[in-house]
């Protein structure tokens, strides 16, 4: 009996962001539109270690402005949010939830690692004032 070949698309896999138990994770609505390549990669998953802030009731990323008090959260899973990271597909993209972290140890290295670049001083900023420890990143 002939065996049937399909070829499937392989996409990247991330490591955990956070370290030990994560204390506070909730689930939250988090408003795709207000995306970009920084925090979504090429096959349109959220990438884990991805800061965001609460705004209007929606996760939206921690941006140039000050985190105005604002408890910052940390993607931990991926998950598929558009069919790419385009400005096009993300502003078409449907909000969906995400679990996101809201006290806990992150690993910074491994962050930015998954986001394949440096944490801004904004993103940092936001998680030294909120509940999260951020380790340094091993030289």
């Amino acid at each position: 009996m002939p065996v049937k070949i399909t070829n499937t698309d392989g996409y990247l896999t991330y490591s955990p962001v956070h370290i030990g138990p994560a204390d506070d994770v909730l689930s939250e609505r988090l408003d795709v539109s207000a995306l970009d390549s920084n925090q979504v990669d090429s096959n349109g998953f959220i990438i884990p270690g991805a800061v965001l802030k609460l705004e209007n009731q929606l996760l939206v990323p921690v941006d140039g402005t000050a985190n105005e008090g604002q408890q910052a959260r940390v993607v931990l899973y991926p998950v598929k949010v558009a069919d790419s990271n385009s400005g096009a597909d993300l502003a078409a993209a449907n909000d969906v939830d995400v679990v996101s972290l809201l006290i806990g140890t992150l690993d910074r290295g491994i962050m930015e690692d998954n986001l394949d670049r440096a944490l801004s001083a904004n993103e940092v900023t936001a998680l030294n004032e909120s509940r999260m420890v951020i380790t340094d990143p091993v030289s």
